[in-house]
């Protein structure tokens, strides 16, 4: 895999743009670049991961309308990178997890995540397909200076129960640092509490999902 800088120098458009910002990534290289005094944000696939590419070049498409996200500017098959809109804000991992800001105001945050799947469960839900997020942490969420939160990297969503999402994203709030407090226990119910007043039903098994989801969490992280 060519480095960015060349990479940006492959394509036509893209060659008077700079790197302002590497953001830490597992699998890709996403990155923050400026062109013509506008920002945007880059997603590079890894060699191997074509279907993740246009996975989340489909979603992104289908739920553009439906569901905040940051929207999708181009979508690159020969140099297999997404181009995005920069949305400026916060991370919500960040955000939840810093103790300086009131309970308050992360579970006004934690209850517009759940109102972020809502919405994206149900897109799905009205068309007779179960897809979920697929990776539903803290992190993939940022929230704006407005106070709207915005939805992140779809490339492992796949078909699967709406219940699998809510209880890894309970995992997620339960297991960053700082981990398992009193108040990441409300956060988490919260979480839940939102979700199932919005759907009008409670989550079956939740309780023994969120124990299962915390357990892979912890072992994942210790590999």
């Amino acid at each position: 895999m060519t480095s960015l800088s060349s990479l940006l120098s492959e394509v036509k458009h893209l060659q008077n743009s700079s790197v302002v910002k590497i953001f830490k990534s597992k699998k890709h290289t996403v990155a923050l670049i400026k062109k013509e005094e506008k920002f945007f944000v880059l997603k590079w696939y890894e060699p191997g991961f074509q279907n993740s590419f246009f996975q989340e070049s489909k979603i992104l498409h289908e739920i553009k309308r439906q569901v905040l996200i940051p929207k999708l500017i181009e979508s690159n098959r020969e140099h297999q990178f997404l181009l995005l809109e920069y949305i400026p804000g916060k991370n919500v991992c960040d955000q939840i997890n810093n103790q300086n800001i009131e309970t308050k105001e992360k579970t006004r945050i934690i209850q517009q995540v759940a109102h972020w799947f809502y919405q994206f469960h149900s897109y799905y839900q009205q068309k007779s397909i179960s897809l979920i997020h697929g990776d539903a942490h803290l992190r993939n969420f940022i929230i704006t200076t407005n106070q709207t939160v915005y939805g992140l990297d779809f490339e492992e969503s796949k078909p699967g129960k709406v219940s699998e999402d809510v209880a890894n994203l309970c995992a997620s709030i339960l297991t960053t640092n700082p981990s398992f407090t009193k108040e990441k226990k409300q956060l988490q119910h919260q979480f839940i509490e939102t979700y199932e007043q919005i759907i009008h039903q409670q989550i079956k098994n939740i309780d023994s999902l969120v124990k299962k989801a915390v357990k892979k969490t912890i072992q994942r992280r210790k590999k």
